[in-house]
């Protein structure tokens, strides 16, 4: 060793030789932290005949075959460098040199640096003893060598075609279990979102995992397959939904806090059925348990507000929701009812809604339990009733309300809320416009109360066995890390930025507590994140 250097050293001994014939090799520099680590090969040929290769007296010729892998060291970068003996060997004619593969190694740059070879003079040992060299060579160009040919004899083993095997895949170093694990891989900030980059290198790694003889993926294609054209980002349901479509075999990879084993929740990316489902039903079932009717009346009465409950949205006496100025509004107010009488329900037993709820609940349920500098915090509202089936109070889930037609429920319970629908209910417009920006953006807007989302019911028109009476759907929704917001003042890009690029995950729009308006509301700008769990039929009461 050289004692009067600082730079680590390496010896090799090659395997199948009695004598102990090393190579000095270290580097003159050593690798920057994210650097790059060569995994190196040495092929030594013995010359000469060493009483110890501790005194600088054997010579070996060196071929380095070099592979990449990651080290974080705290040196500079440097190159590569042989370092021989301290006792040179005499300066002979050189000989050829060796040739290498061209699959195994291509520089950019001029070769390393060698001293002149002494001529053969001993067998030669083919024997190749792994070496791990520290240093980084940026100028390397690297290509895997090809697989060495099986044994003469040897069986191997056939895989059946069409399918590879992803058992146990490797991308980046990074061991693939499940479409969790990539979703997770291409989201490191653990924001719930893919924007359009990660989501096409997500598709690459899905690209990596299916049988070479597939049909490239096309990002572009893809993303607009999985619903990222519609809110600008892709969240963990919509991806995983479009992972099943490859046939790629992995599993979801999410833990349902419902189910026995992991198994059961993954099983064809559907959930398991919640218990209090009627067996052998789906779709909307009517409520016919009285415990149940009993506590969603009582639901009704204790979210109803009797005073201070009027707002503009609920529209003119005279002319309607959006149909006259401000100052006919104000001076003609609709009446608020006094109470709601329950006369109907419906359980929404739709499996495809409730798994892809249940999917993007439980990767909540793991992001909010995550240590960040935005800690988690339960947000109650006046609605969060348990009923039959609990609400997991780890995600901040409630059980809000959002009312509409009786044609608007029904199409919201078969294929849950639309986002291009935003905007063109009760929400107030200028006149002549068929859309208005509600106010805080694009999104589907939820009610702690009965009575402000009755501002939205519409009466159920003639011809229907339920006309003249109104509708509102019971939702179950996703909170998570919820963004308060308090101030009339309000940039609806950075709420929604704040959500798919930021550490929230819903709104609540609090006007009750500074402005002192009547109600609070709460919004999401996805529809995986609430499931529309059941329908009620009711009618408004006056005094």
């Amino acid at each position: 060793p050289n004692a009067s250097s600082d730079l680590p050293c390496l010896y090799v001994r090659p395997a199948g030789s009695q004598r102990q014939q090393s190579a000095h090799v270290a580097a003159s520099a050593w690798s920057s932290w994210n650097s790059h680590l060569f995994v190196c090969s040495l092929k030594t040929y013995a010359l000469g005949n060493p009483r110890s290769a501790w005194t600088g007296k054997a010579h070996l010729r060196a071929e380095l075959i070099a592979l990449p892998m990651r080290l974080s060291s705290p040196r500079a970068t440097g190159d590569l460098s042989l370092r021989w003996p301290r006792r040179p060997p005499p300066r002979l004619p050189r000989p050829p040199p060796p040739v290498r593969p061209s699959s195994e190694l291509s520089l950019l740059a001029p070769p390393l640096s060698t001293p002149a070879w002494p001529r053969a003079s001993a067998a030669k040992s083919d024997s190749l003893s792994p070496l791990v060299v520290s240093a980084a060579y940026p100028r390397l160009r690297l290509a895997p060598a090809p697989p060495p040919p099986p044994p003469p004899g040897a069986r191997q083993q056939q895989r059946p075609a069409g399918r590879r095997t992803t058992t146990q895949p490797k991308v980046q170093g990074k061991l693939l279990r499940s479409i969790w694990d990539i979703f997770r891989l291409h989201d490191p900030e653990g924001t719930g979102h893919l924007s359009q980059l990660p989501f096409a290198e997500a598709v690459r790694t899905c690209q990596a995992l299916l049988p070479p003889d597939i049909e490239l993926l096309v990002p572009e294609d893809a993303w607009k397959q999985s619903g990222g054209a519609q809110t600008g980002f892709v969240n963990f349901p919509q991806f995983c939904s479009w992972v099943e479509q490859l046939g790629l075999g992995l599993p979801i990879g999410l833990k349902n806090a419902d189910a026995q084993s992991e198994e059961e929740f993954v099983g064809n990316g559907r959930s398991l059925r919640p218990a209090s489902w009627a067996p052998g039903q789906d779709g909307l079932v009517q409520v016919t348990d009285p415990d149940l009717l009993a506590a969603l009346q009582e639901m009704l009465d204790s979210t109803h507000k009797t005073s201070d409950n009027w707002t503009r949205d609920r529209g003119c006496a005279l002319h309607g929701v959006n149909k006259c100025e401000d100052a006919c509004v104000f001076r003609n107010r609709q009446p608020v009812p006094s109470s709601y009488t329950l006369l109907a329900a419906y359980r929404n037993q739709n499996i495809g809604l409730w798994s892809r709820y249940s999917q993007f609940k439980h990767t909540t349920v793991e992001r909010c339990a995550t240590k960040s500098a935005l800690e988690y915090k339960h947000v109650p509202v006046a609605s969060a009733v348990d009923l039959q089936d609990p609400l997991d109070q780890r995600c901040n889930e409630w059980r809000l309300f959002h009312g509409s037609s009786i044609d608007a429920c029904r199409s919201i319970c078969a294929s849950n809320f639309q986002l291009n629908h935003s905007g063109t209910g009760a929400t107030w417009r200028r006149s002549g416009e068929d859309r208005g920006m509600p106010l805080y953006g694009y999104g589907i807007y939820f009610g702690e109360r009965i009575t402000k989302a009755d501002e939205y019911a519409e009466p159920v028109p003639a011809g229907y066995p339920e006309a003249g009476l109104h509708c509102a759907v019971i939702g179950r929704v996703v909170g998570g890390r919820c963004r308060e917001v308090t101030e009339s003042h309000l940039e609806v890009d950075e709420l929604r930025k704040d959500v798919f690029q930021g550490p929230y995950d819903s709104i609540l729009g609090d006007r009750v507590t500074t402005l002192g308006k009547p109600y609070r509301e709460v919004v999401v700008y996805e529809q995986d994140q609430c499931f529309p769990e059941f329908m009620l039929v009711y009618a408004r009461q006056y005094r």
